[in-house]
C-alpha cells in the first residue's frame, strides 16, 4: 500500500501484459481456425457444385443428309428391292448416267437413275417430286425442264423419235437428259445438236434391245 502511494510497483503488475497478450493470441487462434474451416468447407462445396453442373460431353450429332446423299441411299435401296447384283446395277448405272459409281453422279443423274429404277418396278418412299411443268412458276426456263424439250423444227423429228424410244422402254425424259450429259457433257437436250441427238437415239435403241433380250430370259 505504501509502495503504491510512493509510486512503487506491485509484483503482479508484470503479469498484466502477458495476460492480455495470451488472450489476444488465444482469441485470434480460434478466429483463424474458424475462418480456415469455413474456407475449406466453402471450397469443397464449390468444387462439388462445379462437378454437378459440369455438362457431360454430348454425343456428336449426325449431320442431316444432303440431297445427293439421300438419292444415293435411295438408289441402293432400289437396287436391293429389285434384287440386282452388283454387275447388273453398275451396267444400268453406266448406261443411264455414264458413271460406274453413284458417288460420282450429279443430283440430276441420280434422279434420272431413280426414275429408271421406278420404271423397273421400284417404288421410292417417299417418291421423287415430279418435275416442274413448262409454264409453271417453279420452272426457271421452259426449255430446261424434264418434260419434252422445245427444239427447232429441224430437230423435232429426232426429239419425237427419242420420245417414242423412252415410252417404249418406260423411261422419263430425265433418262435422255442424263444420256446427253454422260455422252456429250451437255446439260440440256435443247442444247444438243443433230449429231448428238442421233447419238442419244442410238443409245436408246441399244438399251431397249438389251432390255428386251433380258426379259426373254
Amino acid at each position: 500500500m505504501i509502495a503504491k502511494m510512493v509510486g512503487g510497483t506491485h509484483p503482479t503488475d508484470s503479469l498484466i501484459p502477458i495476460y492480455f497478450l495470451g488472450r489476444y493470441f488465444f482469441c485470434n487462434f480460434f478466429v483463424w481456425i474458424t475462418l480456415t474451416v469455413r474456407f475449406v468447407v466453402g471450397l469443397r462445396l464449390f468444387i462439388l457444385r462445379c462437378a454437378m453442373t459440369r455438362k457431360t460431353p454430348s454425343k456428336a450429332t449426325k449431320k442431316p443428309l444432303n440431297q445427293k446423299q439421300k438419292l444415293i441411299r435411295l438408289v441402293h435401296v432400289g437396287k436391293g428391292k429389285l434384287g440386282w447384283d452388283d454387275g447388273t446395277y453398275r451396267e444400268a448405272l453406266e448406261v443411264v448416267t455414264g458413271k460406274s459409281s453413284s458417288k460420282a453422279c450429279t443430283v440430276t443423274q441420280l434422279k434420272a437413275f431413280v426414275r429408271h429404277l421406278e420404271s423397273k418396278g421400284f417404288v421410292a418412299t417417299p417418291p421423287l417430286q415430279p418435275s416442274p411443268k413448262r409454264g409453271s412458276k417453279k420452272a426457271t426456263d421452259k426449255n430446261h425442264t424434264l418434260d419434252k424439250p422445245d427444239v427447232a423444227n429441224s430437230k423435232k423429228p429426232q426429239v419425237n423419235k427419242i420420245e417414242a424410244l423412252l415410252a417404249e422402254g418406260g423411261k422419263p425424259w430425265a433418262y435422255a437428259q442424263a444420256l446427253a450429259m454422260s455422252m456429250y457433257k451437255v446439260e440440256y437436250l435443247t442444247w444438243c445438236d443433230a449429231r448428238q441427238l442421233q447419238g442419244i437415239i442410238t443409245a436408246l435403241v441399244k438399251q431397249n434391245e438389251r432390255e428386251a433380250k433380258a426379259e426373254k430370259y
